[in-house]
């Protein structure tokens, strides 16, 4: 199969244009997710995103590239942003996530649900920004 040219966008680091990020990639999907599919996508990237937001910016202004790869039904997001760095440990803690918190616990339930979504997440920090490279590939 061959993989469809890199699609970029630039959104401010704000949760209110979480979902013309969503919006954005409901478009570029259309064509090789059906939307049963695309619905689980969307809950791990608006997961992931808000976790960018709330934890590299807290209060603080910036903006969040975001690059998409198609391969087939394959989709590949790229993540990357200036804010605060990325805490030591984040992809092991990624790594040995669960999905089995506490349904009323306000904090940790994150990386369980980003897990759940993609098949494949990588967290490092490169050329003084954080990236996060995540595969989502349906059921």
């Amino acid at each position: 199969m061959r993989k469809e040219p890199v699609l970029s966008m630039s959104l401010p680091a704000r949760l209110d244009e979480v979902e013309r990020l969503t919006g954005w990639l409901r478009t570029i999907t259309a064509s090789v997710l059906q939307e049963e599919d695309f619905i689980l996508l969307e809950i791990g990237v608006v997961e992931l995103v808000n976790n960018i937001i709330e934890h590299a910016f807290e209060n603080l202004s910036g903006s969040i590239e975001v690059g998409c790869v198609l391969d087939g039904k394959r989709v590949t997001l790229h993540f990357s942003d200036a804010g605060l760095a990325m805490p030591d440990g984040i992809q092991e803690r990624y790594d040995n996530a669960t999905d089995d918190v506490a349904l009323d616990a306000t904090s940790g339930r994150g990386l369980g649900i980003i897990k759940r979504c993609f098949e494949q997440v990588q967290f490092y920090r490169a050329d003084g920004l954080n990236r996060i490279s995540a595969t989502y590939v349906p059921g």
